[in-house]
C-alpha cells in the first residue's frame, strides 16, 4: 500500500532578493502574482473606431503568511524588516522618502517541492517595494505567529 504524499506543504514558497546577499530569505504560504493590463486606446475618424495599446499597467503581488526561511530569524525580524523596507519608500516621521533606487528591488519567489529545496517554478518581481503590511495576527496556543500579508508594488513582471 503506498502512501500519498502532499506535494505542496504549508510553506511552499521562497522570497529572495538576487544579488543582494545581505537581504533576508522569507517562506511563505500564498502569493498572488499582479495583474497585468494593456490599456486600450481609441481612436477615430468619423464614424470609425479602432483600439491600439496604450500603456502598460501592473498590478500588486500579494504574499501571505511569512515565516523566516532560516532558524536565525525571528518573526519580530520579518515584520521590522518588512516595515523598515516600506519607510525608505515613505517615513512618516522625516516626512518623506529615499530614492527610488534604493528602496525598489527585484523579487524571486521560487515555488518549492515536498523536499523544500527543488524549485518547481519561480516568478521575478521587478521594482517591488511594500505598499501595505496587515499586521499579524497573535494568538497565546500557538506559536506560528506570522506577519499575514504584504502588498508589493511592482513595475515590471518579466515574462520568463
Amino acid at each position: 500500500m503506498s502512501t500519498m504524499l502532499n506535494p505542496r506543504k504549508a510553506f511552499n514558497f521562497r522570497i529572495s532578493f538576487p544579488g543582494q546577499p545581505a537581504m533576508p530569505v522569507f517562506s511563505c504560504q500564498s502569493v498572488i502574482m499582479p495583474e497585468e493590463t494593456v490599456e486600450p486606446v481609441e481612436h477615430g475618424l468619423g464614424n470609425s473606431r479602432i483600439k491600439t495599446a496604450g500603456q502598460y499597467i501592473v498590478g500588486d503581488a500579494t504574499i501571505e503568511r511569512i515565516i523566516p526561511a532560516t532558524n536565525n530569524q525571528t518573526s519580530r525580524d520579518v515584520n521590522k524588516f518588512f516595515r523598515d523596507w516600506q519607510r525608505l519608500a515613505q517615513d512618516p516621521i522625516v516626512g518623506g522618502g529615499t530614492d527610488p533606487l534604493v528602496y525598489k528591488h527585484i523579487v524571486l519567489i521560487e515555488e518549492l517541492a515536498n523536499d523544500g529545496i527543488s524549485v518547481l517554478n519561480s516568478y521575478t518581481l521587478v521594482g517591488a517595494w511594500p505598499t501595505k503590511i496587515n499586521g499579524r495576527e497573535y494568538k497565546r496556543t500557538e506559536s506560528n505567529n506570522v506577519v499575514e500579508t504584504v502588498d508589493l508594488s511592482t513595475d515590471v513582471v518579466p515574462y520568463i
